[in-house]
């Protein structure tokens, strides 16, 4: 089942404004947002093939 209350939470401008063009880019939720910022570190720090082999 959805949970509808943890989507809000995860997705914090959701409660913000109403965004209706998600079509083809939607709010990020925060753990998606997270996930992307911890990966750009680590390709800051060993690269971007190295980094994509770590985490295959």
């Amino acid at each position: 089942m959805i949970d509808l209350d943890q989507i809000r939470a995860d997705t914090p401008a959701a409660s913000r404004i109403a965004y209706l063009h998600n079509a083809g880019a939607a709010l990020m939720p925060t753990p998606v947002a997270a996930a992307m910022k911890q990966h750009i570190d680590l390709e800051s720090e060993i690269g971007g093939y190295a980094a994509a082999d770590r985490e295959a």
